[in-house]
This record gives structure tokens, C-alpha cells and sequence, in this order.
């Protein structure tokens, strides 16, 4: 049954098994007031309130349905001449009574838009008929107890199965169900919403005329905003938006000094208005994003539609929550919050994060803290924000406050937070360096130098970017920590046993193998067959995600641990649904950390030196080509070095440019044998290969493609072997691509 528009619900209804006398009702009515051959077409006023209560009068849901949606439709046209007061506040309103709490919800949702088109027509009467009916099916709804919800559950069930024949019936067919907190309500989700349409119908005369009361916004407020479920919560959010427009309206146009006639105190405008703005500013935190929404739909009318003077009670309330909300996970919240920052305060926000910023920064570091991983998230983006585009005395004095809840959330056990940590106390110490630059010798360094070999590998190289700000903002001293680790992090893939078979499918922790004091030591033939290293194909990819292929399913199916206890996720979300930090690193989900992964973030790591100081990261150039020559050849052995490989290809390009032309000309030799080698392992990892093509593209147009071909020419050994390599897959390396800006996810600025 289509009822998104009056005309589609009349001609969905000759689609369904409806009574002969609905369909011919509905056509005619169709014909009658919504005809698009002859759409000026009137009919008689008895023609269509006959036709109307021929379908609203029906046993039939569908007939029901579409008659109320009809009714609205007219009511809200030109065509609302058609239909006489004496049936909207007689028949109809009857009809509409009894229906409120029928038991199919698209009819309840139907009577919804009848109510509203009702009180726009005359509000007062409208009221007076089903504000009562409404506000008690409300309270009736708010509270049943679990035995009613369940039985509520058993209808529902025995209805989709079928045998729901008769209401004894249903106990002896039906097992007991749990009542989940969604199931079970009844009427009272439509019966907000209709609540929602009167008021709205209504205007701003509904606070000038005394029908709004204290007794409903507590209904609201203390019961509808705090209620177990969230699909209620979210329609009280809604009808929250409302009562504060027309509140704001009321306020705005002096009509509240009419409504003052009916104050007793408590139904003051004011003490309304705080009632809603409080509410409104617990939902900003609602842990359902779909609640967050509703409740940032309602601070927008509510900061909107008041002056600058009379919302500034609410500021220190709605103003960290608005602020957090600009970079939440759920991307409808982020960019309606980020429209509705820059409505409210335009070019002001930095002052206004100013004048509040003691909440703010006690909400931030709240939040660093909370349980949900997402919320955390953001908090570490904001922190950083402030540090960006708030720099003033008012943050100064609270940056050791923040700096340590951001060494919190570096601890985390969701990679997203610690990966939003990194970057956010790199920037927050560019902003404060002399009030930061205890922590960052004492915690700070170990953290940044941990991580670089994380799990996650954006982590490593977030981690690494952070260590260049570093370097970018205390220079010389911070330079000089990155060159004592840097060697030893960039060495470690060679300390990697690649005379055995390494890694498993779902990325768990593999023997490091014992050290050695040299790289020709590593370099030698597989102590496994060729039958071995068939069968073991597929044990090894630990960083990149895979479809299932043939063989995985077999091996997956014979090993249970390895598809059990494995991670959760977040309802509606990709993120992991993972703790929040407790004091010590990594808490409790990570696996062993893997040797080609250090000096993958060593990698990244160079590629930040470079940047600050190209003169001393060209000193790391014949360490990083012995490395490339190392995995190379070792790569089928460990194919996790297929990643690392990736890395270097797509990290030397940023490492050549920044060192320039002629340093790195001097370079170029040693990485070219495997670099050219790396195109031909398209067919065991495409990403491989095309980061080598991207590599020798780019170093072509860095270079000269003239130059680069001869310096393969001039190579000693296998000139023309890499050569006639280089040539074969040309397809790869001058292959178009469209290039996309990853998005950083960071709101305009204040």
C-alpha cells in the first residue's frame, strides 16, 4: 500500500483486497479532487464528503488509510471548498476520534495528518475536541508493564504467521516472547505525533490562548525525552521542536504577555522555555544518533528563534554538546550541527567557544571518557579544534587538563579513537608549546613511538605525522629523538625469519624469528616444499581485508577459533564497539606486533624527516633500499611484505621530492631492480604493483622519463631483464586514475 501521497493511495487501494464499494469510491474521489485532466474540476461538497466517509468508515485498514490521507490532501488545497466545517468538526471528527489508537499504525499515522490539517482550520475547537483524548493516550501509553508487551508481541507474531484466529486463541499457538524495548507501546508514538501536529496546526496563538501548560511540557520533558525507547525519545525530540518555536514565536512577538493572564508561575513562558531548553541539551547526548538528530532539530529552533540576549542562560548547556556534535560519527548529525553552528554564530564561533570555555573544556574531557567509543572519538577532534581555531587565555589555562585527557583516549582500545588521539595532541602541542612541552617529554614521546608500529595502519602513519608536527614545532630537539629511534625502528623487518612461513588469515601474531647481525643472512631459499606453500597460501594476509576464495572457506570450517570471539561492531556502524581506556597500552585487544609493521611506521616516519629535515633523512636512503631489495625477495616467503612493499612505493615519491632532484638522483640506482620487479607480482598483489607502476610514474615526470630508463640501462646486472620488465607493463604504469581527496571529516572552521 503506497500512502506517500494522497493520489497514490488511491490507486494502490485497486490494488489491494478491498471492498468493491471503497474502490469505486476511491476512483471517483480521484477523479473528483485530484484529476490531473481537469484539475480546476469542483465537485459538489456532499459528492466528496460522501465519498470520504465511505472510505474513512470502512472496516478496511487500507480503505481507512487512504480516506484519511485524502481528507488531509483536500484539507490543505484549493480544493478544501469541497468540504463543509459541518462534516470536518462533525463526522470527520468522530471518525478521527475513534481512530486515534486504531490497532494499524499507517491508520493512526493517517489520523496524524488529519489533526493537523483540522487545527490550522480552527485551532481552538480542534484543541478543545482532542487535546484531552490525545494528552491521555499519552500518559495511558508511557507506562506498560512487560506481561502487556508481550502479549502485545504474541498478537503481532500470530498475525505474520497467520494464526492470530481468535484472542484466546493466541496464548495456546504462541511461545512467550521477550519484550523488546522497541515492541510493545501501542499507540504512543502516533499519539505524539498527532500532539505534534495540533500544536503545530495551531501556531503561536496555542501559547497566547493558555493551552500550553506546565503540566504538558512535564509530560514531555520528564517522561517522552527520557523513555526506554528511542523511537519515542525521538518523536518527543520533535514535538520539543515545536513547542519551542511556538514558544519562541510567542516570546519574539510579545504574545506571551497575553499568556501571562494564565500564569500561576509554574506555566510561565520562562519557565517553560528553560524546562525544554534543558531537555533539549540532554538529547545532544543521546547515545542513538537518530535521537541526536531530532534533538539537534530542535536546539536550531530553539537558538533561531530567540535573541542573542534571551538564549544566553542555555549557552553553557547547548554549546559544548553543539560543538562535539559538528564531528560526530553519524554523518546526518555532523552536517546538520556544522549548518547549525554556522547559522547561529556565523563568523562568532571562536568567541563564543571563548565565553564558554570552561563548560566546554569540562564537557570535552567528559566525554574523552564516555562510553561510547564514537563520542570519544569526536571529543579528540574537538580538544584539537580548540587548540586550531581557539587559541586564547581562556583554553591556555586548562591545556594540561585537556592534554591529559587526550593521553587517555591515546590509550584506548578502539584503533579510531587512538587514531584520532594521535593526530589531535599533535596539534593541540602546536598550538600551546611551551604549556605542553612537559607532558611530551615525560608520555607523549613513548606514546607517538608505540604506535608507530599499531595494528592499524593509518595509526602508524597518524602516529607518524604526529611526530612531524613535533619535530615542525620544537625543531632541533625534537629532531634529535626521531634520529636516535629511527634506525633501530627502520631495521627491524630485517630481524624477520623468512625461512619459514609467517602470519595468519585473520592477522594474529606471528613468530618473529631470531635476530641477526646482517641482511645477507636472511636472504636464502624456503625450508618448505612447493606442496607446503600451496597449502598454506591463504594463512598469510594479515593486514589487507580479503573476500572468501577457494580453499578459505575449507580452512576457515576446520579451525572454529578462527571465526570465533572475534570482534564486535557497533550497531548501524563499520566502527568496533570497544571499551574505553583504562591506564595502560593497547587494553586487551591487540595482537603481537609484527616486525615489517615497525618499520612500516618507520617508513611513514622518514617520510615526515624528510620533510623537516632533508638533509639527515638522506642519510636513511641506502638503509631504506637495502630494505626494498630485503622484502623483494623475500616476499613470497612472507607476504605480508607485499604490504610493506606498498608502503615504501607510495612513500618514496613524498621522500624523493622533498629531499629534491639532485640528492636523490644519487639514490635512484639502488631501488630500481626492486622496484621494477614489483610490477610483475600483479597477479599475487595488484596493490603491490600498482604502487611500483604509481612509484615509476611519478619518478618519471620527478626525474625525466629519458633519464630514469637510463639509469635501468646503466644497472650492472639484469639491465636488460628489468628492462624488457619495465616494458611489458607499461599498461600499469601510465594507467588513468581518478584521484579523490580522502575525506578528513573535519567541519569549516568556526
Amino acid at each position: 500500500m503506497d500512502l506517500t501521497t494522497a493520489e497514490r493511495a488511491l490507486d494502490s487501494l485497486g490494488r489491494r483486497q478491498a471492498p468493491i464499494e471503497d474502490i469505486q469510491a476511491a476512483s471517483k474521489l480521484r477523479s473528483c479532487c485530484f484529476s490531473s485532466e481537469n484539475p480546476k474540476q469542483e465537485a459538489e461538497k456532499s459528492t466528496v464528503e460522501s465519498l470520504l466517509t465511505q472510505l474513512i468508515g470502512s472496516s478496511c485498514w487500507e480503505s481507512k488509510a487512504a480516506g484519511y490521507i485524502s481528507c488531509a490532501k483536500i484539507m490543505e488545497t484549493s480544493c478544501s471548498e469541497s468540504i463543509s466545517n459541518t462534516f470536518l468538526f462533525g463526522a470527520l471528527c468522530n471518525y478521527v476520534e475513534s481512530d486515534l489508537e486504531h490497532i494499524e499504525p499507517r491508520v493512526r499515522s493517517s489520523v496524524v495528518k488529519v489533526l493537523k490539517g483540522l487545527a490550522s482550520s480552527d485551532g481552538p475547537r480542534t484543541w478543545e475536541r482532542f487535546g484531552k483524548a490525545v494528552f491521555d493516550s499519552i500518559e495511558r501509553n508511557l507506562v506498560v508493564d512487560s506481561k502487556e508487551r508481550s502479549r502485545v508481541m504474541q498478537e503481532i507474531y500470530a498475525n505474520e504467521l497467520g494464526k492470530a484466529k481468535t484472542g484466546a486463541g493466541v496464548a495456546s499457538v504462541i511461545k512467550p516472547v521477550v519484550a523488546h524495548e522497541t515492541v510493545g507501546w501501542k499507540a504512543l508514538e502516533t499519539s505524539l505525533r498527532g500532539l505534534q501536529s495540533l500544536i503545530g496546526g495551531y501556531g503561536a496563538a496555542f501559547v497566547s490562548d493558555g493551552c500550553l501548560t506546565s503540566s504538558l511540557v512535564d509530560l514531555v520533558t520528564l517522561k517522552c525525552l527520557k523513555h526506554e525507547n528511542r523511537y519515542v525519545r525521538e518523536v518527543g525530540f520533535d514535538l520539543c521542536s515545536v513547542m519551542v518555536q511556538v514558544l519562541a514565536i510567542a516570546i519574539d512577538g510579545g504574545l506571551d504577555a497575553a499568556a501571562q493572564q494564565h500564569d500561576n508561575g509554574e506555566n510561565s513562558t520562562g519557565v517553560m522555555l528553560d524546562k525544554l531548553a534543558s531537555a533539549v541539551g540532554l538529547g545532544l547526548s543521546d547515545n542513538w544518533s537518530q535521537v541526536r538528530y531530532a534533538a539537534s532539530v530542535a536546539v536550531r529552533s530553539l537558538l533561531s528563534g530567540l535573541s542573542e540576549q534571551r538564549r544566553k542562560p542555555y549557552m553553557d548547556d547547548l554549546v559544548p554538546r553543539m560543538c562535539l556534535n559538528r564531528y560526530y560519527l553519524a554523518q546526518g548529525v555532523k552536517l546538520y550541527s556544522q549548518e547549525t553552528w554556522k547559522i547561529v554564530f556565523g563568523d562568532k564561533g571562536p568567541q563564543v567557544v571563548a565565553e564558554h570555555a570552561d563548560a566546554v573544556v569540562a564537557f570535552y574531557c567528559k566525554q574523552c571518557r564516555a562510553d561510547n567509543h564514537a563520542v570519544r572519538e569526536a571529543a579528540c577532534y574537538c580538544i584539537a579544534e580548540l587548540a586550531t581555531k581557539a587559541k586564547c587565555d581562556e583554553i591556555s589555562v586548562h591545556v594540561n587538563e585537556l592534554l591529559n585527557a587526550l593521553i587517555d583516549a591515546f590509550k584506548d582500545e578502539s584503533w579510531p579513537v587512538r587514531d584520532a588521539a594521535c593526530i589531535a595532541t599533535s596539534n593541540f602541542i602546536s598550538g600551546f608549546p611551551n604549556e605542553s612541552k612537559a607532558l611530551v617529554g615525560t608520555e607523549l614521546y613513548e606514546l607517538w613511538f608505540a604506535h608507530l608500529s599499531d595494528n592499524i595502519w593509518s595509526v602508524r602513519e597518524d602516529s607518524a605525522i604526529a611526530l612531524g608536527n613535533v619535530m615542525r614545532t620544537y625543531g632541533d630537539d625534537a629532531v634529535e629523538e626521531v634520529l636516535k629511534r629511527l634506525p633501530n625502528i627502520l631495521g627491524k623487518v630485517f630481524d624477520e625469519n623468512v625461512n619459514v612461513q609467517q602470519g595468519h588469515l585473520h592477522g594474529h601474531g606471528h613468530g618473529h624469528g631470531n635476530s641477526h647481525d646482517n641482511q645477507e643472512s636472511h636472504v636464502g631459499s624456503s625450508s618448505l616444499s612447493n606442496k607446503d606453500i600451496a597449502s598454506s597460501k591463504y594463512s598469510q594476509r594479515a593486514s589487507q581485508p580479503r573476500g572468501v576464495v577457494a580453499g578459505d572457506f575449507k580452512m576457515l570450517s576446520s579451525k572454529p577459533d578462527k571465526y570465533s570471539n572475534q570482534q564486535l561492531y557497533s550497531c548501524g556502524s563499520l566502527a568496533p564497539k570497544l571499551r574505553r581506556g583504562v591506564g595502560c597500552m593497547d587494553h586487551g585487544f591487540s595482537r603481537d606486533k609484527k616486525l615489517w609493521e615497525i618499520t612500516d611506521g618507520g617508513i611513514y616516519l622518514l617520510r615526515e624527516l624528510a620533510a623537516v629535515k632533508p638533509e639527515e633523512a638522506e642519510k636513511f636512503l641506502p638503509v631504506l633500499a637495502e630494505i626494498a631489495t630485503f622484502i623483494s625477495k623475500n616476499s613470497d616467503n612472507v607476504e605480508d611484505f607485499y604490504n610493506l612493499q606498498e608502503t615504501l612505493w607510495k612513500q618514496l615519491i613524498p621522500i624523493s621530492k622533498s629531499l629534491g632532484k639532485r640528492p636523490f638522483k644519487r639514490y635512484i640506482e639502488l631501488f630500481l631492480k626492486p622496484m621494477i620487479l614489483a610490477l610483475e607480482c600483479e597477479r599475487k598483489n595488484q596493490l603491490c604493483a600498482h604502487a611500483a607502476a604509481q612509484c615509476i610514474e611519478q619518478l618519471e615526470l620527478f626525474l625525466g622519463k629519458s633519464i630514469f630508463r637510463g639509469r635501468i640501462a646503466q644497472l650492472d646486472v639484469d639491465a636488460q631483464r628489468l628492462l624488457d620488465i619495465f616494458d611489458r607493463n607499461q599498461h600499469l604504469i601510465h594507467v588513468k586514475t581518478a584521484s579523490m581527496p580522502f575525506p578528513t571529516g573535519m567541519p569549516p572552521p568556526m
